[in-house]
């Protein structure tokens, strides 16, 4: 077991939803006195999510504030859940992302491993 509150900014979080390979938690807590959607990782810990979507896959979330994340798709891709929109009222929401939620180790193995390829080819030619 794991336990998710590792953040200093976060409190009484809950998790919701996990990806099929238990890597990436969402859910929510209390950030600055407000309830927001979260996500965990091992690697990152606990953040916010309109921070991660804003942040790493350039999302325009202005006007948003994302209360909940409740589930998260086995494969990672798609997240769930529900917010106040730029209207101030209370909508459900969807996020499809076109890669999973990225893991720092994940990417620098992912390019350790085509580097290491590309010197094999390199090799095989010569």
């Amino acid at each position: 077991m794991t336990g998710l509150d590792n953040s200093p900014d976060f409190h009484s979080t809950i998790a919701y939803g996990v990806s099929g390979d238990g890597s990436v938690v969402v859910g929510s807590g209390r950030l600055s006195g407000s309830l927001q959607a979260c996500i965990w990782n091992e690697v990152d810990g606990m953040c916010s999510l309109k921070d991660l979507l804003a942040g790493e896959y350039g999302l325009d979330l202005t006007g948003w504030t994302l209360r909940e994340a409740t589930a998260i798709s086995a494969n990672g891709l798609t997240i769930v859940g529900y917010g106040i929109n730029p209207q101030n009222c209370y909508e459900g929401w969807i996020a499809t992302l076109p890669s999973p939620v990225p893991l720092p180790g994940a990417v620098l193995l992912g390019f350790l491993g085509l580097a290491y390829s590309g010197l094999r080819l390199r090799r095989m030619a010569a």
